[in-house]
């Protein structure tokens, strides 16, 4: 089966297939399942050149319609991105992607984790495992307490009505307390954070990106064995190993939306904001990946290279020693000076000749 698809050629429009069912893995020997080193890169470099459909545009505006404008927010994308690296992957780093359209995608399940563990750890009790009337301050701030794998004992009020609490042992205690207790679920709704079309030049939000694994018999569990089944120290004379990805390229923007009421998801918001950019989501943030930060929606308009020569064309100004186009001949010439309302010119075909222009004749250089 997998042949059949291979013959029909990488998907135009959904990098999601193109990643997990378009690779071209090896069908038999010791790499069964894998994709040859020499074709891994090639291979994801044409992933990465996918662009977003075109349809993608109307499903994304539906999306935003369905919710208030004072509950959507959007983020740009400070740094790569990488979502859901654990998932399997023929590349062994997987990528969390849209189901339907191929696009990036923030699921909220890691917005709503984010959120909780800084709520937690910034404002919540000194001594975490102590119970929330122990801290009438922070007290209501503090999250679930574990012991071990088990859970000891539920969150503080404000935790819960925000992210929901399980059942434990100690109900009984907090509710004599007169703290609410027992199983209950989350008032804010973290909803996916979904790529928004056109934030990245060419509608291309994916790059590759490589890992360099060193140490790989220290850290592997046969590779570089010394022969007695342990692994061998870290040393100097092993060679690094390459890893190749895909992650979301700098620039993209998401659309961020939380619902419920409004007190809680101002609160939500104002926690996860902060979140995103002092932490970052995802995979790698101790490398500085996946900071996002609030931004204005005209901010995500990904310039093309004619924009940008637009931009350039309407910066430029006259001034002696600039190349310049002059329009009414349609040729290029350099500015020597600046005189009686025109300009000095030379030809760049002709420098013995110097002639004057009024300065409404020259624009920016063509090229």
């Amino acid at each position: 089966m997998r042949r059949v698809i291979r013959d029909i050629g990488i998907p135009d429009h959904h990098v999601g297939l193109a990643y997990e069912i378009w690779a071209p893995l090896l069908d038999e020997g010791a790499n069964a399942g894998h994709i040859p080193d020499d074709k891994k890169q090639g291979w994801l470099q044409k992933v990465a050149r996918i662009s977003v459909d075109e349809a993608y545009r109307h499903a994304f505006e539906r999306w935003k319609r369905s919710f208030a404008e004072k509950n959507i927010r959007i983020l740009k994308l400070r740094s790569r991105l990488l979502v859901g690296h654990g998932n399997p992957a023929p590349t062994e780093v997987g990528l969390t992607v849209h189901h339907t359209w191929g696009v990036p995608i923030i699921p909220g399940s890691a917005l709503k984790g984010l959120c909780a563990h800084y709520l937690e750890t910034v404002y919540g009790p000194e001594e975490p495992t102590a119970e929330p009337w122990k801290d009438e301050e922070r007290g209501p701030l503090q999250g679930v307490l574990r012991q071990g794998s088990r859970i000891k004992a539920g969150p503080g009020e404000i935790y819960r009505r925000l992210f929901g609490a399980p059942d434990t042992a100690q109900d009984r205690q907090y509710r004599e307390m007169g703290y609410p207790a027992g199983a209950s679920r989350g008032e804010v709704v973290f909803h996916d954070a979904l790529y928004v079309p056109g934030s990245s030049s060419g509608d291309r939000p994916y790059a590759v990106d490589v890992l360099t694994p060193h140490q790989r018999g220290y850290y592997g569990t046969d590779a570089g064995s010394d022969g007695d089944g342990k692994n061998t120290w870290p040393n100097d004379y092993e060679d690094p190993v390459p890893v190749n990805f895909l992650t979301v390229r700098p620039g993209a923007c998401f659309l961020l939306a939380l619902s419920g009421p409004e007190d809680l998801v101002e609160l939500a918001r104002f926690l996860l904001l902060a979140a995103l950019k002092e932490w970052g989501v995802g995979g790698k943030t101790a490398a500085g990946y996946g900071v996002l930060e609030e931004v204005e929606e005209k901010e995500c308009r990904a310039k093309s290279s004619k924009d940008r020569k637009e931009k350039q064309r309407e910066e430029w100004r006259p001034e002696p020693g600039r190349r310049a186009w002059r329009r009414d001949e349609e040729e290029h010439v350099v500015i020597k000076a600046l005189k009686r309302g025109g300009a000095e010119i030379q030809y760049e075909d002709d420098d013995s000749y110097v002639d004057w222009v009024p300065l409404d004749l020259l624009q920016a250089p063509r090229k």
